[in-house]
């Protein structure tokens, strides 16, 4: 298991509840089939392509230690019906943009197989002026969306001005959580219902792969995905 803070029991038990809820309509649903015979299949397609419970399929296999050629498989999903139902406008909020541009940094060697989707999401976006975004893009694609004015996210401009691993350890264990309070997912480990699917910091990981940062004292810190920094190393 690549997650150290939560229960593998209960991360497990989390991924067979979301596994169960996009193969079975719930009965309270059923109860309307004669008036609409339609419900079951509408309800399954929209399970199986709803974003949220396809990141939480990334990131529970992830965080439970599935392979990464696996767990491209469910990035890529997730990419996908993310990307076709991305709109700014309904709430959906940047922390997962940045976190879905990231992991597929990390994935750029397989880029062929979803570059469509990154491009389509991007075109969608309201936040292009944005430098760390414009600095995900030029990784993958070699050419910037716009003139950046200003970072998003704060700390990555300290790691694009420091440009080494201790910056980086120094944010993991100081900043990078806290700088996520309106992250829907932020004290997820202690709520009540099980919820929780991990902690991790794709973004951090993404701007270590574009800076070429040797990142082998980051390898045991937590939220840093090691292992996906070096996909195909």
């Amino acid at each position: 298991m690549r997650n150290t803070l939560g229960n593998e029991k209960k991360l497990q038990e989390r991924l067979e509840i979301i596994e169960y809820g996009m193969n079975n309509v719930p009965e309270e649903l059923l109860a309307f089939i004669d008036e609409n015979p339609n419900i079951r299949e509408d309800y399954l397609i929209h399970a199986k392509e709803d974003p949220i419970n396809l990141r939480s399929l990334f990131y529970l296999n992830y965080s439970l230690g599935e392979n990464l050629d696996n767990c491209f498989g469910y990035y890529l999903n997730w990419l996908k019906n993310y990307s076709k139902q991305y709109d700014p406008k309904n709430g959906y909020g940047w922390f997962e943009l940045f976190d879905v541009l990231a992991i597929g940094i990390c994935y750029k060697p397989r880029l062929n197989d979803f570059k469509e989707y990154i491009i389509d999401l991007i075109n969608k976006t309201n936040i292009k002026d944005d430098y760390l975004l414009n600095e995900f893009y030029f990784y993958l694609f070699e050419k910037k969306i716009s003139n950046p004015t200003s970072y998003k996210i704060k700390y990555a401009e300290k790691i694009f001005k420091e440009k080494n691993a201790d910056i980086i350890r120094i944010i993991l264990n100081s900043e990078w959580y806290n700088f996520h309070k309106e992250a829907y997912w932020y004290n997820a480990d202690k709520a009540d219902n099980n919820i929780y699917e991990g902690y991790w910091a794709f973004d951090i990981a993404a701007i270590a792969k574009i800076l070429g940062i040797d990142d082998s004292k980051l390898k045991d810190v937590p939220y840093y995905p090691y292992d996906l920094v070096h996909y195909c190393d």
